[in-house]
């Protein structure tokens, strides 16, 4: 597994760090307003700054933002993508692939075939109820955005 900093921030296109090599990779950034890009198989991305954008484009992969309004994203197949801040959004844009909200104000989409899980929580971070489903282009519509309200996914703007 190879384990990617940024060294200068001219060294990575847009303030980003980002992993295209044929191997395993995990790629972490931890400022505010910058992104992880991951395009390896069972490769690994996370954004821990505020606004944050984690994208996980590798088959299999996974991308975490994990602090306030951060976004994930998976691109490929069977990719997961995790939001856990508060406002956090997470996308899941290919076939079989999974997006997952967590944090109070949290929103997932997904395309046609994804799964998708939404936490609602009380405003001391109590979790009051949860919602899943598949996107099916009927009672889940692809590339909407939903939040869980009462237990069900219910759509909402961004």
């Amino acid at each position: 597994m190879n384990f990617w900093r940024r060294k200068k921030r001219e060294e990575s296109p847009a303030g980003n760090i980002c992993a295209h090599n044929d191997e395993t990779a995990a790629v972490v950034t931890m400022e505010d307003c910058e992104g992880s890009v991951v395009s390896n198989i069972h490769g690994v991305a996370v954004a821990m700054g505020r606004h944050g954008r984690a994208t996980a484009g590798g088959e299999r992969s996974v991308a975490l933002a994990t602090n306030y309004q951060g976004v994930a994203e998976a691109v490929e197949e069977n990719g997961v993508a995790v939001a856990t801040g508060v406002f956090g959004a997470a996308s899941a844009e290919c076939v079989y692939s999974v997006a997952m909200a967590t944090a109070p104000g949290g929103m997932v989409r997904g395309k046609l075939g994804c799964a998708m899980i939404a936490v609602e929580r009380d405003g001391g971070g109590d979790i009051l109820s949860v919602a899943a489903g598949i996107v099916d282009g009927v009672s889940i519509k692809p590339n909407t955005w939903y939040a869980c309200r009462g237990g069900e996914l219910v759509e909402v703007g961004k």
